[in-house]
């Protein structure tokens, strides 16, 4: 069976219990893959030709990237881990569904990487990010407030204060925010290995601008979604704010990152922050954790005693 054929049938089998964007990585990788070696049968790749594809990724690979990102070069580490994982899950699909190989991937080096460091907005950033998502200015240089300002206030609220992800804020329904309490539902979704089933909880600032987009929307159903937009849209949203207030790197997923370290920084502790961010382990919470003990290590390291007096700097009685 050509390549082409069992990935199509295991795009299929997956669509089942992934959610669409984890089957569109996988889609995406597969195809990257047949244009380096070619349609050929599944019964021809061997182990030897998944570490050369690694190799090829990490060496050669010239990755497509939008237009809103200003990242050049290869891919990264992580992104090649993504190749990695795809490779595993398909030809364990054409072992174990399709019965055509013995595993090629069984013994697939896995490519190990640094995880970069886990980057905040700052405080000055978040004031502007919130300024900009409801303000612009018009041809005139007037700042205006934008018509779809309450719409991308309340979302960049919501994500400053829960910490989801985009698909997971994407998936949020009327009925899944709780007006009076300020609860937010995540159902799980696909098979759950991602999105844990949980509640999240907005404060009063937000739930107000909430109800605010509410207000502006003419006649919605419970069922209906929260935001009405797609990923691509929401990216593309956020980028625009960022540009307007000046904040570079400004994307979804680093407003889960400014909720996770100021979690901490307000005295929360790695066990409830795991269960607010949905991870499955400590492992990823730990990133979190180790930006918090950094910053006890400055904070300290100001406030040395030995190093005060060895200055001069010591509070006199």
């Amino acid at each position: 069976m050509k390549i082409s054929k069992a990935t199509n049938a295991f795009l299929s089998d997956i669509s089942t219990n992934r959610s669409p964007s984890t089957v569109t990585i996988h889609r995406n990788n597969l195809a990257v893959f047949m244009r380096w070696l070619g349609d050929k049968d599944v019964t021809e790749v061997n182990r030897e030709t998944l570490n050369e594809f690694i190799v090829y990724l990490r060496e050669k690979h010239i990755p497509f990237r939008f237009a809103t990102t200003k990242r050049k070069g290869p891919l990264s580490g992580s992104a090649i881990h993504n190749y990695w994982k795809t490779m595993r899950v398909f030809f364990a699909f054409c072992s174990d569904v399709l019965r055509l190989v013995d595993h090629p991937e069984a013994n697939l080096k896995y490519p190990k990487y640094q995880l970069p460091e886990v980057q905040a907005f700052k405080s000055e950033e978040i004031k502007k990010i919130l300024h900009h998502a409801e303000y612009g200015v018009d041809t005139n240089g007037r700042v205006r407030k934008l018509p779809s300002g309450v719409r991308n206030k309340a979302i960049v609220m919501v994500l400053f204060d829960t910490g989801l992800r985009l698909g997971e804020l994407c998936r949020l329904t009327v009925t899944d925010f709780n007006q009076e309490t300020g609860d937010l539902l995540v159902a799980p979704h696909g098979s759950g290995q991602k999105t844990k089933p949980r509640t999240v909880f907005v404060g009063r600032e937000t739930r107000r601008a909430i109800w605010a987009w509410f207000a502006k929307r003419s006649d919605y159903s419970p069922e209906d979604s929260l935001f009405n937009l797609s990923p691509k849209h929401i990216r593309h949203i956020i980028w625009e704010i960022g540009r307007r207030a000046g904040v570079p790197n400004c994307h979804p997923h680093k407003f889960r990152h400014t909720f996770g370290i100021e979690f901490l920084r307000g005295g929360g502790d790695s066990f409830t922050l795991q269960k607010i961010l949905g991870h499955s382990t400590l492992d990823m919470t730990s990133h979190y954790v180790h930006v918090l003990e950094a910053d006890i290590r400055r904070s300290q390291a100001q406030t040395s005693i030995m190093d005060r007096i060895n200055k001069g700097k010591l509070t006199k009685d």
